[in-house]
């Protein structure tokens, strides 16, 4: 912990070898954080930067840009566009311009053509892996994965982190159970919409509590192989999800 800002300056003049500092603030633009931080930051080190929002699952973003261009969504076809292409609003919004071209103006898309609609990114395999791992679909899964080890070779990092969060989401459903929280409160505790926390759900129950703890502890050893034997990694994946 720090005691001041004497001994924060000092750090920040001299920084001791692999020291990492995470700092938050509450802004819109980067002139909204402290000069004096940035510039004493600036120089001395690699700084990466990433953007979280107030709404982290921007569910009314997406709908009131789905009825300005014309396509009718509910919000679980926003939650899952959301799933599909991240949170990034600029990024979104691009989404929903493709998407007005297929379903504006008509009816509302079923949720397979939005699912292959939004489906050009690695964030939409990402999903797709973990759909069907969760309905325990072993072809579908080895079929998705072989589709995104082609596309993005060089992301598997990426989908050990997605596959890990979604064990563990489902392991919460476990602990609810267990804890007999009632499932009206389930997705405010999964921090879900409730269609997709009912989605969830219903995975969480093909599985015993021993199986996903098993699936962590698998995850944690490909993590290892992967970055020993990066040349195996398509192998590794394949001998997981079987």
């Amino acid at each position: 912990a720090w005691k001041g800002p004497s001994r924060a300056w000092r750090l920040l003049a001299a920084p001791p070898e692999g020291l990492h500092l995470v700092l938050t603030a509450s802004a819109t633009r980067e002139t909204d954080l402290s000069r004096p931080l940035l510039a004493a930051l600036k120089g001395r080190a690699t700084i990466e930067k990433f953007v979280t929002y107030d709404d982290y699952n921007p569910v009314d973003f997406v709908m009131k840009g789905a009825r300005e261009r014309g396509i009718r969504l509910s919000a679980p076809l926003a939650e899952r566009v959301i799933q599909l292409a991240g949170n990034d609003q600029g990024r979104l919004a691009g989404e929903l311009d493709k998407l007005a071209l297929l379903f504006g103006g008509g009816e509302p898309p079923r949720e397979e053509a939005l699912i292959r609609a939004v489906s050009g990114s690695a964030n939409a395999s990402l999903f797709l892996i973990t759909d069907k791992l969760g309905g325990k679909d072993l072809p579908g899964a080895l079929g998705v994965l072989e589709h995104f080890l082609a596309e993005t070779p060089n992301e598997h990092p990426v989908l050990i982190g997605i596959l890990a969060r979604h064990a563990r989401q489902l392991l919460r459903v476990h602990t609810l159970m267990r804890l007999r929280v009632p499932e009206a409160d389930w997705p405010s505790q999964l921090k879900l919409h409730p269609f997709l926390a009912k989605r969830v759900a219903g995975q969480a129950r093909r599985f015993q509590s021993a199986e996903l703890e098993a699936m962590l502890r698998a995850l944690a050893g490909l993590d290892v192989a992967c970055k020993l034997r990066g040349a195996l990694t398509g192998p590794l994946f394949r001998e997981y999800v079987q």
